[in-house]
């Protein structure tokens, strides 16, 4: 419950914090994340409480609780309702959410962050429902990174990831391994 220094969330400080939420991964959702720390200097709040406020709207987030891990449960109506609205028209929710943090930016005198677009233009020009390729760096033979403390602690060969070394010509099957496409 809010106390008297820290009135409730306004709409859009809700979505500001929701830009955020879009750009770091669950587990950089606390305080001491630098976008987190500069969010709260902008709307007067504490860091704890934009953490707070994003692990609110991660547990409202279906692909969270699916992947096992829950938020903190205590979601406000307003984070329910922009997460309702969000789910039926994601383009205008998340392009509010944008423009608010870009405001709170400015009026700090900063430059809003460069977003995905700004850095790949040709995103804009792609069509609704196509595919494109992307470069994903894996960390592979993480043994050579760590000395195992015994014998037992190596993995099995089961478990270990297929690594296929032409893209032309995936592999159907890995005996339920991950696939790792290397170049």
């Amino acid at each position: 419950m809010p106390s008297a220094d820290s009135p409730n969330w306004t709409r859009p400080q809700t979505l500001a914090a929701l830009h955020i939420y879009f750009q770091l991964p669950f587990g950089q959702l606390h305080s001491k994340q630098p976008k987190i720390k500069q969010l709260a200097e902008w709307v007067g709040r504490s860091a704890n409480s934009v953490a707070l406020k994003l692990v609110n709207i991660a547990s409202l987030d279906p692909q969270i609780i699916a992947s096992g891990r829950k938020g903190m449960g205590n979601a406000s109506s307003l984070d329910k309702a922009i997460w309702l609205e969000l789910q039926t028209h994601w383009d205008t929710v998340a392009n509010e959410a944008a423009t608010d943090y870009e405001r709170l930016a400015i009026a700090q005198g900063l430059p809003a962050d460069v977003d995905v677009i700004d850095e790949h233009p040709e995103l804009l020009s792609m069509e609704e429902g196509k595919t494109r390729s992307a470069m994903v760096k894996v960390r592979v033979n993480k043994r050579a990174f760590a000395k195992p403390s015994s014998p037992a602690t190596t993995p099995p060969a089961a478990s270990l990831a297929c690594v296929m070394k032409s893209s032309s010509s995936p592999a159907t099957s890995c005996l339920g391994a991950k696939t790792i496409k290397t170049a």
